[in-house]
């Protein structure tokens, strides 16, 4: 009897074995890139998940490499507002599992011709509010942002979970008129650390899993009730 105790511990461990919170779960290294990259593969992705590329939405081009353009992943014609100008990247969660998010950091650079104010779109409420603003506005000709975007309201994620990064509106980063098609926006590694998504992901027990919890719970409390009466004068 002890040694079935001992097992259904084991069981119920491994069930409920969750990553460490704020642990990476996917990154994209735009280091040594020329910019003009058609996609971004993601690194060091966490088990439980499988992360897809960082592509391009269709109404965008990669444009011509040079200059500030190293080591980044760069997109032009941005001008207006087309549904297929964006920055897209995702991740699926495997079957069994929940991820729930942390902070995505990254940088970014508009050009002076380039978006002035863009945003983090979430496919679970189909791209429809922006979860952070880039604001790329100012004077001069290339503006730069560090980004520490907190996600810690999207939990319990499942399934496929897609970003994009839109622009909102259509003014140019240095606010002298509307967003050119010559305009860039580029993303870049976070300082000396590649983009990061980090969060955590919970294995989800199955329903034999949770009856074994629930016989591990009926085998403790026999084992107390035991005790007690042969404790009793």
């Amino acid at each position: 009897m002890f040694q079935c105790h001992l097992w259904l511990c084991l069981v119920v461990s491994l069930v409920f074995h969750a990553t460490a919170n704020g642990a990476v779960l996917l990154q994209f290294n735009f280091s040594g890139n020329l910019g003009n990259e058609a996609s971004e593969p993601a690194v060091n992705v966490a088990p439980g998940i499988t992360a897809f590329d960082l592509v391009r939405g269709a109404g965008l081009t990669a444009g011509g490499a040079s200059g500030t353009t190293a080591n980044t992943f760069q997109s032009l014609s941005w001008g207006g507002t087309d549904a297929d100008d964006y920055l897209s990247f995702s991740f699926s969660v495997s079957v069994g599992n929940l991820v729930d998010l942390e902070t995505l950091t990254l940088n970014s650079l508009s050009t002076g011709a380039g978006p002035g104010t863009l945003g983090l779109f979430y496919s679970g409420d189909s791209f429809v509010t922006s979860l952070y603003t880039f604001n790329q506005s100012g004077s001069n000709a290339n503006i730069t942002t560090g980004n520490s975007i907190d996600l810690a309201t999207l939990t319990n994620l499942s399934g496929i979970v897609e970003f994009r990064i839109r622009e909102i509106g259509d003014s140019r980063a240095d606010n002298s008129g509307v967003t050119s098609n010559g305009g860039a926006f580029r993303i870049s590694n976070f300082g000396a650390s590649p983009m990061t998504l980090s969060g955590s992901i919970t294995a989800v027990p199955e329903p034999s899993s949770l009856a074994c919890l629930g016989l591990l719970k009926m085998v403790g409390a026999g084992v107390v009730r035991r005790r007690k009466q042969s404790s009793t004068p």
